[in-house]
């Protein structure tokens, strides 16, 4: 049914410098060869499952059914081609298509493949232009039309190796022919080399050579391994890749009508229509896995499977997640996040060794939102005034660490500066610089109790300006604006006054103090 030729010649007249070779390989890419290698085996029952005594290896092989290598009694399917050889006198035993001596080396039940190595077909020549009989293979692969085989026009290559020299693709019937030649003729103008000791790039000059080679081989294989067997002048076998599918009916919608000699055994199997000739493959439903060939072969992913792929996710997800936060907390500390955080994140425990478990005698003052205290922290030389607010709504708790955020960025010499604040507690306790001097009223109208002169109108001019400044920096500067809505001289947690400079300190304050700018 086909079959691959190769031809060499060179007719310019010259005997001596010409050439003529003629290799064959008996093949055939998606159409049956010439030869059948019909199958001796008797007729197995199809698909009820593999007795126990039927092989399923040979050597290294796994020879799933419908493959089988020991001849009869259901160990393979009954179809032609299916009956496999086996040769134990190897170390480890080589598995090969019956009748046919070339080894497969690998066998795919859900590709619907193997791949075999053959001789390559070849000829040499000697110096005088003669064919040197001793020194040609012919390499021949041959298939009946019910055999279960086809070359793969996909995943195979034809080859000719050699100058100068033909090799070409034909069915036996010629119906259609392809291939590939390659031509070295002499010019006077470009350098012969016959000896090929020279380089040559194939522009103006070409090479001989003494041996030709044609054979079909895998692509794959062909495009990293063919410059290793440009100027070889022996035998040598390359890999070809061969297609398999149940034959005894044209498709899929043949094939069901036909129950007895269906090959699709499992329940959860279906049908696929051969992409290389006439025929059928068979493959489970999807979530089943196993052989199709067989009764009961496909069987659901087991439970036990699942959770341990799953398992095996989720540890992923999680070791990526560990790795993402190790990650962040490097580049946190890296940039200096540790010190930041040290500096406004103060604890409840010390905050209490500060005001001395927040006592009376440490009271600045209250308000209608809160108790402010008097502390000195850890390092005995700060000393903070320390805002106790009264229960935060849940509203006003989600936007608190925006709110600190826009605070803390407050930096202006008439504003007292915010440190920190407490974050283990319902209600976060806000740490801001101490200002000594009381408040402005106390300030303004109990001056001789701070032992101070008289405020003269220069003074009160001045405390009232930097007041207006520190409050429109608050309005108008600030981003987002901040409206103090409680502003009164008399409230320590508004306004304060420095000892050391007489100015006027303005307090920021937590929400509940905060008005929304006019639109």
């Amino acid at each position: 049914m086909g079959s691959l030729l190769g031809r060499s010649s060179n007719n310019n007249g010259n005997q001596s410098s010409g050439c003529t070779c003629h290799v064959a390989i008996a093949s055939g890419a998606g159409v049956s060869a010439a030869t059948a290698a019909d199958d001796p085996a008797g007729r197995g029952t199809v698909g009820v499952g593999r007795p126990r005594h039927c092989r399923d290896r040979c050597g290294n092989i796994s020879v799933p059914y419908p493959f089988g290598i020991d001849y009869g009694g259901g160990c393979h399917h009954h179809g032609p081609g299916f009956f496999l050889g086996c040769n134990d006198t190897y170390n480890p035993p080589r598995l090969h298509i019956h009748g046919i001596p070339n080894q497969i080396e690998a066998l795919s039940l859900d590709a619907g493949e193997a791949r075999v190595y053959y001789k390559a077909t070849h000829e040499c020549y000697d110096a005088r232009g003669e064919l040197d009989a001793g020194n040609a293979t012919e390499g021949t692969v041959s298939f009946g039309t019910d055999d279960p085989w086809r070359f793969s026009a996909d995943k195979n290559r034809l080859a000719s190796f050699g100058c100068p020299n033909l090799g070409y693709w034909a069915s036996a019937e010629a119906y259609y022919i392809s291939g590939c030649m390659s031509v070295c003729q002499p010019k006077e103008d470009s350098i012969f080399s016959s000896s090929g000791s020279g380089p040559c790039t194939g522009v103006d000059c070409c090479q001989s050579t003494s041996c030709h080679y044609v054979f079909l081989a895998e692509a794959e294989w062909l495009n990293t391994n063919y410059r290793e067997y440009l100027r070889r002048v022996d035998d040598f076998t390359v890999p070809l890749v061969l297609d398999w599918a149940i034959r005894n009916a044209a498709n899929c919608s043949a094939a069901k009508s036909n129950t007895t000699d269906y090959a699709c055994r499992s329940t959860n199997s279906r049908c696929v229509d051969s992409t290389n000739g006439p025929g059928y493959q068979c493959e489970c439903e999807v979530g089943f896995e196993g052989n199709p060939f067989l009764d009961h072969g496909c069987g659901g992913v087991s439970v036990g499977v699942f959770l341990f792929v799953s398992m095996c996710f989720w540890l992923y997800l999680g070791l990526q997640k560990r790795k993402l936060i190790q990650t962040k907390q490097k580049f946190f500390e890296q940039n200096g996040g540790v010190l930041l955080q040290q500096q406004m994140r103060i604890s409840e425990e010390e905050l209490k060794k500060a005001t001395d478990n927040f006592a009376i005698d440490r009271i600045l003052g209250r308000g209608g939102h809160g108790i402010v205290y008097k502390g000195v922290l850890e390092d005995k030389a700060t000393v903070v005034a320390i805002k106790k607010s009264k229960v935060m709504e849940a509203a006003q708790t989600k936007e608190f660490a925006k709110e600190m955020l826009i605070l803390s960025q407050i930096n202006h010499r008439n504003i007292v500066k915010l440190l920190g604040c407490c974050l283990e507690v319902e209600v976060p306790m806000l740490v801001y610089e101490f200002v000594s001097n009381g408040t402005l009223y106390h300030y303004i109208h109990y001056y001789k109790d701070l032992n101070t002169n008289n405020i003269t109108f220069d003074t009160r001019l001045r405390i009232a300006a930097e007041s207006a400044e520190a409050l429109a920096y608050m309005h108008s500067s600030a981003s987002p604006p901040i409206l103090h809505g409680d502003v009164k001289t008399a409230n320590r947690s508004s306004m304060a006054m420095s000892t050391t400079s007489s100015q006027p300190r303005f307090r920021t304050l937590e929400r509940q103090s905060w008005r929304q700018p006019m639109r």
